[in-house]
């Protein structure tokens, strides 16, 4: 038997570890890692006729959007890297809205479109995180806020069914 006053440190113990700027960028990276993983999963599995699972990938992808451009496209300083990533979004929104509207015999079609968009809009981004360790972007403020909105969007998924989103939405009342 081991004695547990045996195992007790007798040397200075080490400094605690104050996280780095990559290692805050990592800790972000890997939230973003983790919702595009998810994405991916969602966007491949055989989805035909079940509406319910692609609105499910559509609110996911929309929560994706509100992190890109709110808060990691605006801190990256390559602006020039930027803008097509920007541009991919609103053709992401676009495609979306299209599938939403679209006639059940074309949903297929333009649900096509959503998921191929959406991998190709999944590469840049994981592309744009791995040339930003020159940004000086706070990333534990980033991973803290997006998880925070992850978070209460999760909330708002199970009360309402919705997030709340201000431009569809008037401010102060709950989701459609």
């Amino acid at each position: 038997m081991v004695c547990l006053h045996a195992l007790r440190r007798t040397e200075p113990m080490d400094p605690p570890h104050t996280p780095s700027p990559g290692d805050e960028k990592a800790s972000f990276a890997e939230l973003m890692s983790g919702l595009h993983a998810e994405l991916r999963h969602g966007l491949r599995a055989p989805t035909q006729g079940h509406a319910a699972t692609r609105r499910r990938m559509l609110l996911r992808l929309e929560q994706m959007w509100k992190i890109e451009t709110q808060l990691l496209l605006p801190a990256l300083t390559d602006q020039g890297a930027v803008q097509p990533a920007l541009q991919e979004v609103e053709l992401l929104r676009d495609a979306a809205l299209l599938f939403e509207r679209s006639a059940p015999d074309l949903s297929d079609i333009a649900w096509s479109v959503v998921q191929r968009l959406a991998e190709l809009h999944l590469g840049r981004i994981e592309g744009l995180m791995q040339c930003a360790s020159a940004s000086p972007a706070d990333w534990r403020a980033l991973r803290d806020e997006a998880s925070a909105w992850l978070s209460r969007w999760a909330a708002e998924i199970r009360a309402h069914g919705d997030i709340e989103d201000e431009d569809r939405d008037p401010v102060g009342l709950p989701p459609r």
